[in-house]
């Protein structure tokens, strides 16, 4: 029979600080950067802001659907297109909204004009 440790143990590269998250370890999943380049992208452009700790959104928080439906929408490829499963089931290529708000307005005519918006 094993001996038992006498206190918990826990992997070395976790903190022992408070954790935040559904799923602890030091994660902070609602707060986190994506970098876009080209594609028509105003340079240097900022959307939204984090809490002072970096831990939740403070301003024009985006999701991930967002981030998809953006990549699609940069592409030309309007995010509300769907695509057929091995069943002939419906599914949104992207469920999100774009983010617009980082594009110069040449391509924000360009892209909607071909999207149909």
């Amino acid at each position: 029979m094993a001996a038992r440790p006498s206190r918990p143990t826990r992997p070395a590269d976790r903190s022992a600080t408070k954790q935040f998250g559904p799923d602890g370890c030091g994660h902070w999943p609602l707060c986190y950067t994506v970098l876009f380049a080209g594609g028509g992208k105003i340079p240097g452009a900022i959307h939204g802001s984090s809490d002072r700790l970096g831990a939740y959104p403070a301003t024009d928080p985006v999701t991930p659907d967002d981030i998809a439906a953006t990549m699609f929408w940069a592409l030309g490829i309007d995010p509300a297109t769907e695509v057929r499963d091995t069943l002939n089931r419906p599914h949104p290529i992207a469920a999100g909204q774009p983010v617009t708000a980082i594009f110069g307005k040449g391509t924000l005519q360009r892209r909607t004009s071909s999207l149909g918006q």
